[in-house]
């Protein structure tokens, strides 16, 4: 598969980053392509993103700081119940390992619409 101009540019920002970020980077970057392959690499203030290619909405990020923190946005799917009136949107990932992969993946089959 040919990778687009804005997969280019979002992997060569990430390549640009300090490890141990850019590993764990471009690991989530090839989980979240290979998990939901229909996501349109962008960006969202410099940081990496994924649009819905049906709404141009974005739903996911990942961003670099003391640790590398991927996130679910507005336009997720997200399930409020009497339960659960609180949802996760954000995780901090320290080391990507095959634990932490599964989670990911996990994450975007439940939140990101096909």
């Amino acid at each position: 598969m040919q990778t687009s101009q804005s997969e280019t540019k979002l992997i060569n920002r990430v390549s640009k980053y300090k490890e141990p970020f850019r590993s764990i980077g471009l690991k989530l970057h090839e989980t979240i392509m290979k998990t939901r392959p229909e996501l349109q690499p962008s960006s969202m203030y410099g940081m990496p993103a994924y649009r819905d290619p049906n709404t141009k909405k974005l739903v996911c990020f990942f961003r670099h700081d003391e640790y590398v923190t991927f996130g679910l946005l507005e336009d997720a799917v997200f399930e409020f119940d009497d339960q659960n009136q609180m949802i996760p949107t954000s995780w901090f990932i320290k080391v990507f390992n095959d634990t932490v992969k599964k989670n990911i993946v996990s994450i975007l089959e439940k939140h990101i619409q096909k």
